[in-house]
């Protein structure tokens, strides 16, 4: 989302003017917004991780060579033998 899409920051002066009914319905609102957003972060932060481990499991193995079988590499000859 960007800034200029966001909604404009209500001021003291307009939110003292308005009835109970409406201030408890913007709270209300506001709380429904506010733990949807956490599910959001939530669900990113373990992205985050499960991403983290995967790189880190990738960097452990991708350094090792590749497993070639010797008879393949070195004797051409006995590649269908086995």
């Amino acid at each position: 989302m960007m800034m200029k899409d966001l909604p404009q920051q209500p001021d003291q002066e307009s939110l003292t003017q308005l009835s109970k009914e409406e201030l408890v319905s913007i709270i209300i609102e506001q709380a429904t917004l506010l733990r949807e957003q956490q599910k959001v972060i939530l669900k990113t932060r373990q992205k985050i991780q499960r991403l983290k481990v995967n790189r880190d499991l990738n960097s452990q193995t991708s350094s090792k060579p590749r497993m070639i079988s010797l008879t393949k590499l070195n004797y051409p000859e006995y590649e269908n033998q086995s």
